[in-house]
């Protein structure tokens, strides 16, 4: 790795290979919205579009499994001492493009 290219942290790299897992197997119930989900969480716009482009619902409230998953991540879902509301990829989106 030269010195111009940026160090990624674990939770990124440990994101970025659970996110091509999730392509493998993206008919699993679940996948499409937690790749959505990840590709906004790590601010990647390409990964965002291939799960709209698999068909990922934008405005689906996130599910309990990919709450789950996201919070045992340590991506918050709601923010801090936020009333547990619904969420969905479009009220978290913000400049993405």
């Amino acid at each position: 790795m030269s010195n111009q290219e940026p160090m990624l942290s674990a939770q990124e790299i440990s994101t970025r290979n659970l996110v091509s897992h999730i392509e493998s197997n993206i008919n699993q119930e679940g996948n499409k919205q937690l790749m959505l989900f990840l590709g906004i969480y790590l601010n990647d716009i390409d990964i965002v579009n291939r799960a709209i482009g698999l068909e990922a619902d934008v405005a689906e409230v996130l599910s309990n499994r990919n709450h789950l998953i996201l919070t045992n991540m340590g991506y918050r879902t709601n923010p801090p001492n936020a009333p547990e509301r619904p969420l969905s990829p479009s009220s978290v989106v913000q400049n993405i493009y």
